[in-house]
């Protein structure tokens, strides 16, 4: 009888902790199920809470000597800098990692010398910045930044960028996630496709598409460069064409300064013909990043290192929904790379060839647009070490 008993006890025993390994397991996953999105919203982003006399959901820095924030009404605030200093107000966002978002508000006003006031964002890494410069403000302008989260937070400040006694009027800012979808409709999309031919952005035609907007890039910025480069009239008649194409670039250059006014492809159209060589490769990659983008398509840089570990080159890779994967584009170049099956890959496959030394020519396709130039053993020189940028553009950080 006690054998039996034993038994059973030990039975009952077996079957609760093999249930139990069954919960260990299954409970991450009933978790991960039940996980939410997090509560997407700027604590205060109408500047209307106070609590004892401090403004709620703000970081504001501890120097209250040399800064102060004044409340003006119901959905404004005054933020001031009265020595010299970069003073910024902050709070910390819950978002997820891979997601489009976009944070805007208006700049009513702001004095002072010397100096700049905007908006960052601030991953693992800087991730856009939308900044006003003196002599371009005229009253209340609304500051607006596109970015990609690299992780579970971002950093949003507001305040200034140089040095000097300065206030600005802030008003009403909001984050919301941006329409993820590929194929974007707006003024700025639509005006491109009066350009472009593009097919419906399908699986059949992203990557074609993805192609005819980076051609359209290269044509805006180095079509007219090579035209000069190759006039075969006399040096007076090649100076009144490049003349000629600087006033159509000027008008361009007035269109994206109102479309895309934080972007990058604005300040290079804002550059004289002769100066957009310099770097183009950097140019290209982040001109890529802003028109892709405007299509929802995300897109990410990276850099290639020479032996003596410099980095010498920069192209871009896009995200492909329908494949699940990562395609890199080199509108420098005019390539993109393959596998030994001949798929075309992103960075990490890339990045796996040149540790294992198994990059050579055969894995170069040569794409159907116009390539600012192509040298193999220039390329091939990069070919030691790449690095990946962050999500969306490389945007440097100019303090």
């Amino acid at each position: 009888m006690n054998k039996l008993i034993s038994t059973g006890v030990c039975n009952f025993i077996k079957g609760q902790i093999a249930a139990l390994r069954i919960l260990i397991v299954f409970i991450p996953v009933v978790l991960a199920g039940c996980r939410s999105d997090p509560a997407l919203s700027i604590i205060n982003g109408s500047f209307s809470q106070w609590k004892d006399g401090r403004l709620t959901g703000w970081q504001v820095p501890l120097l209250a000597a040399t800064t102060k924030v004044l409340l003006l009404n119901d959905t404004a605030v005054q933020f001031s800098q009265s020595i010299p200093g970069r003073s910024k107000m902050w709070q910390r966002i819950s978002v997820l990692p891979e997601r489009l978002y976009v944070i805007e508000g208006y700049i009513e006003s702001y004095e002072g010398k010397d100096w700049n006031v905007g908006l960052w964002v601030e991953g693992k890494e800087l991730l856009g910045y939308h900044i006003l410069e003196k002599n371009a403000f005229d009253g209340s302008t609304q500051v607006k930044i596109k970015f990609q989260a690299d992780r579970h937070y971002v950093d949003i400040k507001l305040g200034f960028q140089k040095f000097g006694p300065a206030n600005a009027i802030f008003n009403n800012f909001t984050i919301s996630e941006s329409s993820g979808y590929i194929g974007l409709e707006s003024d700025l999309t639509n005006q491109v496709k009066k350009i472009v031919s593009l097919a419906p952005f399908d699986s059949l035609n992203l990557h074609h598409n993805v192609l005819l907007l980076t051609a359209y890039i290269n044509s805006l910025l180095i079509t007219p460069l090579n035209k000069y480069y190759n006039f075969k009239g006399s040096a007076e008649e090649r100076e009144r064409y490049i003349t000629h194409a600087q006033l159509l670039r000027d008008s361009l250059k007035q269109y994206y300064q109102v479309s895309m006014p934080t972007s990058y492809l604005q300040s290079y159209l804002a550059l004289p013909i002769k100066e957009t060589a310099n770097a183009y490769c950097v140019k290209s990659s982040n001109s890529a990043h802003d028109i892709l983008g405007e299509f929802g398509i995300m897109t990410r840089q990276i850099h290639f290192y020479n032996k003596e570990d410099i980095p010498i080159h920069q192209c871009f890779e896009y995200w492909n929904p329908y494949k699940e994967s990562w395609i890199i584009v080199d509108p420098f170049y005019g390539i993109s790379y393959v596998n030994s099956s001949n798929e075309l890959i992103g960075f990490e496959e890339l990045n796996a060839m040149i540790k294992q030394n198994r990059l050579t020519v055969n894995n170069i396709v040569h794409l159907d647009i116009q390539e600012f130039y192509f040298n193999l053993e220039e390329l091939q020189s990069g070919w030691h070490r790449i690095k990946p940028g962050k999500s969306g553009s490389d945007r440097l950080t100019l303090f």
